[in-house]
């Protein structure tokens, strides 16, 4: 069994435990639940990385192609090019990286709400494809989402960049992200706090 299911099945164990906590206390009520969630979503953990190193081996003044030759991917979206994506050109020095998932399913809108209570901003491409860099020896890992870059696809859906490693290939691709979009849980987004 994968990490990332092992990781779901007890995420899914650990919430039936608090309800059946809640129960035993003859507590019913819709809003225990909305307490359990609140209780649930408060337990989940948030991996912070120091990455300005990780974040300089990709050139400021490089162009989107060479940023993404650098990450050694064996697959790309073609949709995902200068024409598409907004490159913005930064150093990242003195940002603080933030991986975070949630152990229920949420919408773009919820998510982008979730950073802004937090004051952590969503990053562009340029940190996705920093941290891809930090997974070069990984076989498989949990797609992991920018939402700080969007672009349109054909049928007018706003995209954003999503890293993936599947038996041992690097992927990278657009997810569709409207705010209205639902995430399941397993997916894994970014967020910066970029030092003034």
């Amino acid at each position: 069994m994968s990490k990332l299911k092992t990781r779901t099945i007890l995420e899914i164990w650990k919430f039936f435990l608090l309800i059946n906590k809640h129960l035993k206390q003859g507590k019913s009520d819709p809003e225990i639940f909305r307490q359990i969630l609140q209780e649930f979503s408060q337990t989940n953990k948030i991996t912070h990385w120091r990455k300005e190193v990780s974040v300089g081996r990709i050139d400021p003044d490089a162009s989107l192609a060479d940023a993404i030759k650098i990450c050694n991917f064996h697959l790309v979206s073609p949709e995902i090019n200068e024409e598409n994506v907004l490159w913005q050109k930064e150093s990242g020095k003195g940002a603080e990286i933030y991986e975070f998932d949630f152990p229920y399913p949420m919408t773009t809108l919820q998510i982008r709400k979730h950073l802004l209570a937090m004051k952590i901003e969503e990053p562009s491409i340029l940190y996705l494809l920093a941290v891809s860099l930090i997974y070069h020896n990984v076989s498989d890992l949990y797609p992991l989402i920018s939402l700080g870059t969007t672009w349109k696809d054909k049928s007018g859906n706003s995209m954003s960049p999503c890293f993936n490693i599947i038996d041992g290939r690097r992927i990278l691709f657009g997810k569709k992200a409207n705010d209205h979009t639902v995430w399941p849980v397993g997916y894994h987004f970014l967020g910066i706090k970029v030092e003034k």
